[in-house]
């Protein structure tokens, strides 16, 4: 079957959208034009963002560093002084530390909560169930809330030892960690 010039022009080839009539490429939304300005629009904004969300994720990944702990003297078995070092930052935080016996177990913990103004360094008398071969401090998050802080590792059953203030002794409920400052 031969078909005349006048009726070739009308018939498009269906695995190029590029040469199909102008309104069967409105009916199904083919656009043959450049990039979308859209989408250039937010490729722009976001290589202009990026630097911004990289120091904000920075800034918030440095403030687990408030507080640090450069020694600790074990002086008996119910106790041991932590040298503490506070960098101040603008806001509340809440950090938690710990002490821990040869077997890796928790004998003393405490949760801190550190205003602006506070003295940089300070010796706290943490006290503990049995002799201490470990201190660390575990971290700090901002605000007043131990959620996304470590919890305490005690073995079944034992109460943590009471703290002097300014530490906060966790309380055990239900196996977990709480603390109510």
């Amino acid at each position: 079957m031969d078909t005349s010039a006048a009726e070739q022009g009308n018939h498009a080839r269906v695995c190029d959208p590029g040469t199909w009539p102008e309104h069967i490429k409105r009916r199904y939304g083919v656009r043959t034009g450049g990039a979308r300005p859209g989408l250039v629009a937010a490729v722009v904004l976001g290589l202009l963002a990026a630097p911004f969300a990289t120091r904000a994720a920075w800034k918030a990944s440095s403030e687990q560093g408030v507080l640090q702990m450069p020694a600790f003297r074990t002086l008996d078995a119910g106790r041991i002084d932590v040298d503490l070092s506070y960098a101040s930052k603008p806001g509340v935080f809440t950090c938690a530390v710990r002490a821990q016996d040869g077997e890796r177990v928790d004998v003393g913990f405490a949760y801190f909560v550190l205003r602006p103004g506070r003295s940089r360094t300070w010796t706290y008398p943490m006290r503990t169930r049995a002799a201490a071969a470990a201190a660390a401090v575990l971290g700090c998050q901002p605000g007043v809330g131990t959620d996304r802080l470590p919890a305490p590792q005690f073995a079944p059953g034992v109460k943590p030892p009471a703290q002097p203030a300014p530490g906060i002794a966790p309380k055990a409920v239900g196996g977990f960690a709480t603390v109510a400052p």
